[in-house]
């Protein structure tokens, strides 16, 4: 399961949750509260403070020890979550020894541009593989359109689902456009204010498929599923191998 008890924290509230030992055993408590048996834990925090990176580490050694050998116990890890410094930080060889699975969040553009961008995710990876065992990490790889609006405030982002930004697009009456690396998006312009749509490329996606594929790694993760481009499962099934659940009605 994936808790909705800080699933999605700032900073502030993670260091909320960590700052004493009494806090990180009632953080740990509430957690372990939400599971139900034979289910494992997934802690999405993407963001914890550098000054935090112990005592972050302290409470997933704590919920390992609490969780069944059965449960397995994911958490994120990536630009938000700082490897360890001299000034702090978090040791991620020693998260390797305490989880099963590793999750490498890509993060959103914060000007317009691809949403994927294999150069900054190989990046991140090659950094994270020389002290997370390649087999743990998964790619969390978008699969919803971002539009901006380039207002005078700068640039303003929303997230749709694929069908509803092409809609959007369809609707204004938006052009295709090339940016100066040749990544195609839409623009159009309303009320005297620019717009632009980027979409994730099925191209770009069978980047990430085959990168999961050349580091061994677990897999991709769909964020956002039901966004997605239905297309995607030709990508995916083009890169990894299908499985059938032999599920008993015992």
């Amino acid at each position: 399961i994936q808790p909705e008890v800080n699933g999605k924290a700032d900073e502030l509230q993670v260091h909320k949750s960590l700052r004493t030992p009494r806090q990180r055993k009632r953080t740990g408590a509430r957690l372990l509260e939400l599971l139900p048996e034979d289910c494992g834990l997934f802690l999405p925090w993407k963001e914890v403070p550098r000054l935090d990176g112990v005592r972050y580490l302290k409470l997933i050694k704590r919920l390992r020890k609490k969780l069944p050998k059965t449960s397995m116990l994911w958490v994120e890890l990536g630009p938000g979550v700082p490897r360890w410094r001299i000034t702090g930080g978090l040791d991620y060889r020693k998260v390797n020894e305490f989880v099963d699975r590793v999750v490498l969040d890509i993060s959103v553009p914060e000007e317009p541009g691809p949403i994927i961008r294999r150069t900054e995710i190989e990046r991140l990876l090659h950094s994270v593989v020389q002290q997370v065992h390649s087999w743990k990490i998964l790619l969390n790889v978008p699969t919803y359109a971002l539009e901006w609006e380039l207002g005078s405030d700068g640039p303003k982002q929303a997230r749709f689902a694929y069908h509803t930004a092409l809609s959007r697009a369809h609707r204004h009456g938006a052009r295709l456009r090339e940016d100066e690396d040749g990544e195609l998006y839409y623009h159009y312009q309303s009320r005297g204010t620019q717009f632009q749509i980027w979409l994730p490329h099925l191209s770009a996606i069978a980047q990430i498929c085959h990168l999961a594929n050349s580091y061994n790694l677990a897999g991709v993760i769909l964020d956002e599923l039901g966004q997605e481009d239905p297309s995607i499962w030709q990508v995916i099934a083009q890169h990894f191998r299908s499985a059938t659940l032999n599920i008993s009605v015992e």
